[in-house]
């Protein structure tokens, strides 16, 4: 690859990008099943690490109210948490309750939500 110019080695890199993508969503469409809904919907939809993380954080704010006395939570606020977390415009809330209760995190919240809809 040395003897290639900047832009050759841009092409080159370019198709294995491609390809790894390709891959990777192969992987994905093979996750099918309890325990595989989290790794999918982070390979289907592109989801950073940072992203994951904001992501666990919301969930986990409020697991923190549900477990609280009152247990009130704002439904419409954690949806525009969730949304605000993963900056992709055609993510929905379902999806992502839907991950992580395939994956049996944060269960209580999923339940929550879902009761709710």
């Amino acid at each position: 690859m040395s003897d290639l110019s900047v832009w050759e080695r841009l092409e080159v890199l370019e198709k294995e990008l491609a390809k790894t993508r390709w891959q990777l969503q192969r992987v994905a469409d093979g996750m099918t099943g309890e325990g595989h809904g989290m790794g999918r919907f982070i390979v289907l939809r592109d989801v950073t690490e940072g992203e994951l993380k904001k992501l666990h954080d919301v969930f986990e704010k409020y697991d923190n109210i549900l477990n609280a006395d009152d247990g009130d939570v704002g439904w419409i606020d954690f949806d525009c948490e969730v949304l605000k977390a993963l900056p992709h415009d055609d993510i929905e809330v379902f999806e992502v309750v839907s991950a992580m209760q395939d994956d049996n995190r944060w269960v209580k919240v999923c339940e929550a939500w879902r009761e709710r809809q």
